[in-house]
């Protein structure tokens, strides 16, 4: 009985081995999949990075960068991550929301293009608007106003904290307009507006998805 106790103990540690390593593999791969593009994770210095690089900007001059987050709820939660791909679903929820519905109607005349892809992805246009990278739980999507000024729209997912993000870039020769750092504060607030919307619309068609 004593042998049959211990190869009985010895069973269980086992088993209870592999299943910590399993769920520290499955940690390591959200981590992984939740940085995607952004190589040092979700945060203000690596989207700057980012947009440094892909503008080929001096990294002495700084872009302007902000990046907001909100908590989702379960069920919205794993009807992302039922998603082969959950960023699609929050560039389509963030562009389809009706606070940005005033966005789209100034835009529209100027720019065309106003039909929101079903599906978006790699190369995909929407307005000013245009997908340069992704991964199933990031989208980075470009933007250019001519000799104005470029910038570029973030978001992302996080399942493992049940948190969706948005971030915005300008580049260098924007940041030192006079007149977009007057507007700052401005755009702060509106880019939460927006979050919030984003937020609003995923949570909303969740619900409606559940049978």
């Amino acid at each position: 009985y004593v042998r049959n106790d211990h190869i009985s103990q010895v069973k269980t540690a086992m088993l209870s081995s592999t299943m910590r390593q399993t769920s520290t593999t499955r940690s390591q791969q959200i981590r992984s999949a939740s940085r995607g593009a952004l190589s040092g994770g979700f945060s203000k210095e690596s989207l700057q990075q980012w947009a440094i690089n892909y503008w080929k900007e001096n990294p002495d001059e700084k872009t302007y960068v902000d990046l907001y987050n909100q908590r989702v709820t379960n069920e919205c939660s794993s009807w992302l991550d039922s998603h082969p791909h959950p960023s699609s679903e929050l560039a389509r929820s963030f562009f389809g929301s009706i606070r940005f519905v005033p966005e789209k109607i100034i835009l529209t005349p100027m720019l065309g293009n106003s039909q929101l892809p079903t599906d978006l992805q790699m190369g995909s246009k929407f307005l000013a608007w245009e997908v340069v990278s992704q991964t199933p739980n990031e989208m980075i999507l470009a933007w250019n106003f001519g000799t104005f000024s470029r910038g570029c729209t973030f978001v992302a997912f996080d399942p493992s904290l049940r948190r969706v993000y948005h971030g915005n870039c300008l580049d260098t020769k924007a940041n030192k307009s006079w007149l977009v750092n007057v507007m700052i504060p401005f755009h702060q607030a509106y880019a939460n507006f927006l979050l919030a919307g984003m937020v609003k619309k995923l949570e909303d068609t969740a619900t409606k998805s559940q049978p």
